[in-house]
């Protein structure tokens, strides 16, 4: 296997990845290439991006000759063996027949990859009239067995010549999406090294690099690397005038830019990922001590040069936080200017809206509205300037001054219609309608409600909605409101506390029914822990509403209410407290009646511990009502229950 280039002494044996990859052939078929061109247009079109790439010896003389292949304005690509021994590299563009002399321009090598055999030349006169042209960049994953191919470069130093050929086979190299290794009959020669091979549309799919032994088993490298090849150049170049930057101006952001850049180009993954999490802490460390010294302002911009998105979040945060502990701090100490003036400096929005809405909620608190009205002008958006003007509405009302607080909350609602933002609608509508709760407007509260887009916001204001109605004994107003909540948790909070305004307002009937649907959405609560505690609180209502209507002389409301209770163990709790309360009011037998059926409940709980329990809360009432020697009986009983508990230490 010889390269194809010109000089013996830059004749080296291609690595073993390349002979591996020869060796072990893999078939890749793919369609063959439509809208092919003739190989005179081809030419005519490929040509021009063909250059003579010369190897320097250290007196400036060319000590070997190959092709390259221009693929960007300064960018040229050829084999990194034309020029693995050079001094010096130039590059100059191909004669045609005519032998005018072109004139060479200096190289460097931007990017390799010894690997592939590539290398990326950086040439900045390449530009400069008579500019060649750019080739086409195709890829070797489009060709298939049998396309015709043509090879240009400079065989044995007779620049831009054409050979046609077909692709004889596609030679797997780590998976056919990196591209095949191109085998082809197109001739090439010594001085071909690092030339073009094109498709029938003139799109660069190889670089020509090797022959076999024997004859027509020549072999270029797939396109598609000279595109990860020139990404690594770019990045390169990048590195290259920033350390050209840095060296005439070395500040701290070229620095850290530098640094940065460095640190991304190492090939060790490991070691790239410990440098860059390096670079973000110790970024950090410079900006704790930047915010200490109170210097805010460039804390944000240098915790801005953190790479790791996490850690930039994590640090800008804590700068924020730090910001408005400080501003908070002058506007409590009554420096209203200074906090002010710190605030402007944050240049994100949102935190400065936060840290504003900060200092206007001291102001209001402190009695000074007209001043956090004034503040809370300052805030450019337009949710958090809704949410403050709710809060100092508050504070309004607080003061007694509700007529000003009413025409806050108008500017308030006026904010909110404004907001773009889904989040901060629903939270400005969610104030908003608490505001309105505060002065009293159900009807406004309700429609601000409506206006919550978040379902969980929206279902926990009706649900206060509906409780308030209830508690002022607007029971069906209530129960309307209540149609409205989509969340089952929060309705099933809203129906058991209409139940107990029910119970209060002696509807005995409309509370059992309330505690009944109350039940029905508990059950609906996804959540299993959340679904269980609803119930248990319904349970509780139960209990309770049934002792109050015991108190109040509705007896026979309180056991039908506690019939309706499943659980064998409140139902025995609750009958004991009816039990207790009958015997209070002089109603012996009917008390004895109830413990009775009180009894009878406990002996329906299945475990033995909460049986016990039960039981000897039944005795100790019975005790407290003058019924001593039921209450020894009914002790007896809890003792042999106590006796069948597993657990020894539970046996008391």
């Amino acid at each position: 296997m010889v390269p194809a280039t010109m000089t013996p002494s830059l004749l080296v044996q291609p690595s073993p990845f390349l002979r591996a990859v020869v060796l072990a052939a893999g078939l890749l078929l793919v369609p063959p290439t439509a809208w092919s061109k003739s190989a005179k247009e081809v030419f005519r079109q490929a040509a021009p991006s063909v250059v003579v790439v010369l190897a320097l010896g250290r007196d400036g003389a060319a000590t070997g000759q190959g092709s390259g292949v221009v693929v960007g304005r300064t960018e040229v690509v050829t084999n990194c063996h034309v020029v693995e021994k050079a001094a010096g590299i130039a590059v100059r563009q191909a004669s045609d027949h005519t032998g005018e002399t072109t004139w060479r321009m200096k190289a460097s090598v931007l990017a390799r990859n010894d690997e592939r055999d590539l290398c990326l030349l950086h040439v900045d006169q390449l530009s400069d009239p008579p500019a060649p042209s750019t080739a086409r960049l195709g890829s070797a994953k489009t060709l298939s067995v049998g396309e015709e191919v043509y090879a240009i470069g400079a065989p044995r130093g007779l620049e831009l010549s054409l050979s046609r050929g077909i692709v004889s086979q596609l030679r797997g190299v780590l998976g056919k999406r990196r591209g095949p290794l191109i085998q082809t009959d197109a001739a090439i020669s010594l001085g071909s090294s690092g030339g073009g091979l094109f498709n029938a549309n003139g799109e660069l799919v190889g670089i020509t690099t090797f022959k076999w032994r024997g004859e027509n088993l020549n072999f270029a490298l797939p396109a598609d690397w000279v595109r990860e090849l020139r990404e690594r150049g770019r990045s390169a170049l990048e590195a290259a005038k920033l350390r050209t930057q840095c060296a005439e101006d070395p500040d701290f952001d070229c620095l850290v830019a530098l640094a940065l850049m460095d640190a991304k180009g190492m090939e060790d993954a490991g070691l790239r990922r410990l440098t860059l999490t390096n670079i973000a802490w110790a970024l950090r460390d410079i900006t704790a001590m930047q915010t200490k010294a109170g210097n805010v302002a460039d804390a944000i911009q240098t915790a801005q040069k953190i790479d790791d998105a996490g850690v930039r979040a994590t640090v800008l945060r804590g700068i924020i936080i730090a910001y408005r502990d400080i501003v908070t701090a002058q506007a409590k100490a009554g420096n209203v200017t200074s906090a002010l003036n710190t605030a402007q400096k944050i240049n994100d929005a949102e935190w400065r809206t936060e840290i504003l809405a900060e200092i206007a909620v001291t102001q209001a608190k402190a009695g000074n509205v007209a001043d956090a009205l004034e503040t809370t002008q300052k805030i450019d958006h337009a949710g958090g300037r809704a949410a403050i003007l709710t809060l100092i509405a508050a504070a309004e009302v607080e003061a007694g001054e509700a007529q000003a607080a009413r025409k806050t909350l108008a500017n308030a609602i006026n904010a909110a219609r404004t907001i773009d933002d889904a989040e901060w609608r629903s939270r400005a509508w969610f104030v908003i309608a608490g505001m309105q709760m505060e002065l009293g407007n159900v009807p406004d509260a309700l429609n601000a409600a409506q206006k919550i887009d978040d379902a969980e916001r929206r279902a926990k204001v009706l649900a206060e909605i509906a409780v308030t109605q209830a508690k002022a004994g607007n029971v069906a107003d209530a129960l309307e409101t209540t149609q409205r909540i989509d969340d089952a948790e929060s309705r099933a909070t809203a129906l058991r506390v209409i139940a107990a305004a029910q119970a209060k307002a002696r509807e005995p009937q409309a509370a059992r029914k309330t505690l009944a649907n109350a039940i029905n959405a508990a059950q609906t609560i996804n959540n299993a822990y959340r679904r269980a505690s609803a119930l248990e609180d319904i349970k509780t209502a139960h209990r309770d509403i049934a002792t109050a209507q015991a108190k109040a002389g509705n007896v026979a409301d309180a056991l039908e209410t506690t019939q309706r209770i499943n659980d064998a163990e409140w139902r025995a709790r609750t009958l004991t407290g009816i039990a207790a309360t009958q015997a209070k009011m002089g109603e012996r037998q009917a008390a004895r009646n109830t413990f009775a059926e009180a009894i009878n409940a406990a002996q329906t709980i299945d475990s033995a511990q909460p049986r016990s329990s039960r039981l000897k809360e039944i005795a100790t009432a019975q005790a407290e009502a003058g019924e001593r020697q039921a209450a020894r009986n009914t002790f007896a009983e809890a003792i042999n229950a106590t006796q069948r508990i597993d657990a020894p230490d539970l046996r008391t």
